[in-house]
């Protein structure tokens, strides 16, 4: 079968190529992030989405100490009903904190970033 339009070979080399690197800088990019963290009591966190809602690991950090400041602004867990939920959900957020300002500054981070 006959491609619709005719593409020289060189020029088709040069595009595998040029993806492979978009692709390859993509994964670069993430690789200091971890992509799940998880609390002692076994709660998961998926990282990698929340640094691809946010746009940045740095957004996400500051979405994440936003989040845990209301929190405690609003009296913390002991004025909601399920206390030992919103108690593991905190936990949880200050291992997804640490392990974004440990991304953050990461030598890998900072170079991808222009930092």
């Amino acid at each position: 079968m006959k491609a619709p339009f005719r593409i020289k070979h060189g020029r088709m080399i040069l595009a595998v190529i040029f993806s492979a690197t978009l692709f390859a800088t993509d994964v670069l990019a993430t690789d200091s992030c971890p992509q799940l963290v998880e609390s002692r009591a076994g709660s998961v966190f998926n990282m990698s989405a929340f640094i691809k809602d946010n746009g940045s690991p740095e957004a996400a950090l500051d979405t994440a100490r936003a989040a845990v400041t209301k929190v405690n602004r609003g009296g913390g867990c002991r004025v909601l009903s399920d206390v030992a939920a919103c108690e593991e959900t905190l936990n949880l957020a200050s291992v997804a904190i640490n392990a974004l300002q440990t991304c953050v500054a990461s030598p890998g981070h900072r170079q991808m970033s222009g930092g």
